[in-house]
């Protein structure tokens, strides 16, 4: 995990910054190509593997507080997206139309807060 950034505002937030799962261990790599860009990328305990198809699954259940839900709803509104790092490398997503993607994961993401 790296960080999560909105194209409607200029402040990149950590990941952790907002009340995710944090993971069992959390380990940090810092070089100086990081330092000067500006990231912080840590592990998670999501499990990708190459070639593998694999259904959603459930890395953890919590409760939050109405202030957690909050942070979640703000990223939500200001469009903020995650930077997901695999091996070093910056893993993409293929875009079937911005539109629907905005809409589908504010639904999903607002369907979690409320459940």
């Amino acid at each position: 995990m790296d960080k999560v950034t909105s194209t409607r505002t200029q402040i990149p937030y950590d990941y952790y910054s907002l009340p995710y799962c944090h993971p069992k261990a959390l380990q940090t790599s810092e070089n100086l190509g990081e330092i000067l860009q500006g990231d912080r990328i840590k592990t998670s305990d999501y499990e990708l593997f190459y070639q593998v198809p694999s259904a959603c699954q459930l890395l953890c259940s919590k409760r939050l507080h109405s202030k957690d839900v909050n942070l979640f709803v703000n990223a939500i509104e200001e469009e903020y997206r995650v930077h997901w790092i695999l091996d070093n490398l910056p893993v993409g997503v293929q875009l079937v139309s911005e539109v629907f993607l905005v809409i589908s994961w504010n639904k999903l993401l607002y369907q979690l807060i409320l459940s």
